[in-house]
C-alpha cells in the first residue's frame, strides 16, 4: 500500500556504481562498449579478452596498477616490457566470472554465455552472444543494396555481431539477388579490402559449417594477400544460395565473409524466415516503399533495425539483443543504467525527541 511518509521522515534515492566483470573475445571496440559505461558511475572494471591478448597487455601499459579502476588478469606485465606470445586462457576468464563482483558484463557464444550465466550465480549479467542478422531484400530495393550487403559482410572479416548474414527475397527477385550479390562478392577481395580470420579455431569453425553446407550454388571470390601474408586465415567473400532453410549455415551464426540467400512466398513468409533462427539481434529491411519497410523493420525480431543500410552504428542508439542473443543494452545513455543499482535511504528525522 502506497501512502506518504510521514512529515518528520525523509527519503531519497541513489543508484551506486557496480564492480564488473568485462570478458569479451573480441577487441578494443567491445572494451568502450561494455567497460566504458561503469566508469562514471564510480564502478571498478576488470577486463579480459579471451583473443586479444596484446590488448589486455596494452591495457597494463596505459595505466598505472590499482587505485586507477583498470586491471587486466593477470595484472602482472611480461619481463622486459615484451608483449605476450599468445593470449589468456579461457580458464581466466572463468575464474574473472567467478570472482568477487557485482556484475558480469560478457560477449561471446551462446553456449560460453549459458556458462557465464552460470558461473555468476545470481549476480547480474549483461549478455551479447552474437546475431545472424537477416537482410530482408524486397523487389523494389535501392540499386545500391547488393554492393552495401557485400560491404557490411566482409566488415571486420564478417567477425561482427551484426553483420548481415542471412539474404532473404521474394521468388520473383531472388535470381537477380543471387546473381548481384555474387557480382558484389567479386570485387571484395581478402587481403585488400579486408584481412584473415581472427585465430585457427575461428577458421576451423568456418570452414566445417561451409562444408557441412547443402548449397546447391557456392560461389567464393579471389583472395590477395601481401607477400609475406600468405599464411594468414584468409577466406573469401562467399555467397551461398539454393540452399534449405535448416542448413547449416543458416542457423548458425557462421561469423565470417558469408552470406546466404533464401527466398520467401510473400512479405509475412519472409518475416517468418528472418525470425526462424533463434538469434535475434539485428535486421535490416532494403526497399524503396518507407512506410513498407518501417513495417518491416517494426515485425523483425531484432533488438536493432535497419532500412536500406545496414551497420550503421551510433554511440547514442542502443545495442542489444532478444532470444538467443543475450540481453542488456550497449551503447546509449540506457547502457549507463546496466551499471547501476538503485537503493533508497528512509530516515526518521529527530526534533526534540
Amino acid at each position: 500500500m502506497l501512502s506518504r511518509l510521514p512529515a518528520r521522515w525523509s527519503a531519497s534515492g541513489l543508484l551506486a556504481g557496480l564492480c564488473v566483470a568485462v570478458v569479451a573475445t573480441g577487441g578494443l571496440w567491445l572494451l568502450g562498449v561494455l567497460g566504458l559505461p561503469g566508469l562514471p558511475l564510480g564502478g571498478f572494471v576488470a577486463f579480459m579478452a579471451v583473443y586479444t591478448g596484446l590488448l589486455g597487455y596494452a591495457m597494463t601499459r596505459w595505466v598505472r596498477p590499482p587505485p586507477t579502476p583498470w586491471n587486466s588478469w593477470p595484472s602482472t606485465p611480461p619481463k622486459r616490457s615484451a608483449p605476450p606470445s599468445s593470449p589468456p586462457s579461457r580458464g581466466t576468464g572463468r575464474l574473472l566470472v567467478e570472482a568477487d563482483v557485482d556484475m558480469v558484463a560478457f560477449t561471446g557464444s551462446a553456449a560460453a554465455g549459458a556458462d557465464v550465466a552460470a558461473r555468476a550465480a545470481g549476480r547480474r549479467v549483461s549478455l551479447e552472444l552474437g546475431g545472424n542478422a537477416p537482410a530482408l531484400v524486397l523487389p523494389d530495393a535501392p540499386g545500391d543494396t547488393c554492393a552495401q550487403l557485400a560491404r557490411a559482410c566482409v566488415y571486420n572479416v564478417g567477425q561482427s555481431c551484426a553483420a548481415p548474414a542471412r539474404v532473404i527475397t521474394l521468388r520473383e527477385n531472388y535470381e537477380r539477388v543471387v546473381e548481384e550479390l555474387t557480382a558484389a562478392a567479386r570485387e571484395c577481395l581478402a587481403g585488400r579490402d579486408f584481412g584473415p580470420l581472427d585465430n585457427a579455431g575461428q577458421a576451423a569453425r568456418y570452414d566445417g559449417i561451409v562444408t557441412a553446407s547443402a548449397a546447391g550454388r557456392n560461389f567464393a571470390a579471389d583472395i590477395a594477400p601481401r607477400p609475406g601474408e600468405e599464411s594468414g586465415f584468409w577466406r573469401p567473400t562467399r555467397i551461398l544460395a539454393d540452399l534449405p532453410d535448416d542448413d547449416p549455415a543458416v542457423v548458425e551464426e557462421v561469423f565470417g565473409p558469408l552470406l546466404t540467400v533464401q527466398h520467401a512466398e510473400d512479405l509475412d513468409a519472409a518475416v517468418a524466415l528472418a525470425d526462424g533462427v533463434p538469434q535475434a539481434l539485428a535486421a535490416s529491411v532494403w526497399t524503396r516503399d518507407l512506410t513498407t519497410g518501417l513495417e518491416l523493420a517494426g515485425r523483425l525480431n531484432a533488438g536493432e533495425a535497419w532500412l536500406n543500410c545496414h551497420l550503421v552504428q551510433t554511440a547514442e542508439l542502443p545495442h542489444g539483443g532478444r532470444g538467443a542473443s543475450g540481453h542488456g543494452t550497449d551503447l546509449s545513455t540506457l547502457a549507463l543504467h546496466e551499471y547501476q543499482r538503485p537503493k533508497t535511504v528512509t530516515a526518521r528525522l529527530l526534533r526534540d525527541i
